[in-house]
């Protein structure tokens, strides 16, 4: 009798309107989330992926000398002079580097870092000192032996251009003032000798090697 009575309903504009209602409410009812379920919240900030230093001049002292070693061995194995693989980064090092980087069609600086040593290691065709030639490009300048040289010029020990090129010029600034200071004498530009000149005010006068 119920459903004759719903069937009749329909037929009627009111009747329509209340099935009409009901499809809405069934519809939203379906559509809406379950009870006491709750979507997962959306970040306001996805953290961008984990960046590693790769300069060598940014890594612990331990890892510095172990990738500088690394450098060495590889370049030195690719025909590339870089002198003895003792993990410290000197001219000889860092200009095998820059010949390194010419050869490979890389920017050359001649900083040390675990790109460098990636790229020696994993990039196709190989890159050697005995690899076709490249053209011959300028010489870039090094901050840091600019820096040096601005201090040595500072201090007495140098007169030539600050230009950031690494000559005999600044090697001869560099023994004279080891030489003076009671250190090793081996002419290296290296931050701790960057910080050290920066700390003096004046030049010691210790030997007569300053002309």
């Amino acid at each position: 009798m119920r459903v004759k009575n719903l069937a009749a309903s329909v037929k009627t504009e009111p009747g329509r309107i209340a099935l009409l209602t009901l499809a809405a409410v069934l519809f939203w009812a379906l559509a809406k989330p379950a009870v006491g379920m709750t979507l997962p919240p959306v970040p306001d900030h996805v953290p961008a992926p984990l960046v590693l230093a790769q300069a060598v001049d940014s890594m612990p002292d331990q890892m510095r000398t172990a990738t500088i070693r690394a450098i060495q061995e590889t370049l030195n194995e690719k025909g590339f002079k870089a002198g003895p693989v003792d993990g410290a980064m000197g001219p000889r090092t860092r200009n095998a580097i820059r010949d390194y980087q010419r050869k490979a069609g890389l920017p050359v600086d001649g900083v040390a870092s675990k790109d460098v040593l990636d790229h020696m290691k994993f990039a196709r065709p190989e890159v050697t000192a005995a690899t076709g030639g490249t053209t011959r490009e300028q010489p870039v300048a090094d901050p840091l032996t600019r820096d040096v040289q601005r201090e040595l010029w500072r201090l007495g020990y140098y007169d030539g251009a600050i230009d950031g090129l690494y000559g005999p010029a600044t090697r001869r600034g560099i023994e004279r003032y080891q030489y003076d200071t009671g250190q090793t004498v081996n002419g290296n530009v290296g931050r701790t000798l960057l910080e050290e000149l920066r700390g003096r005010q004046s030049g010691p006068t210790r030997s007569g090697l300053r002309t």
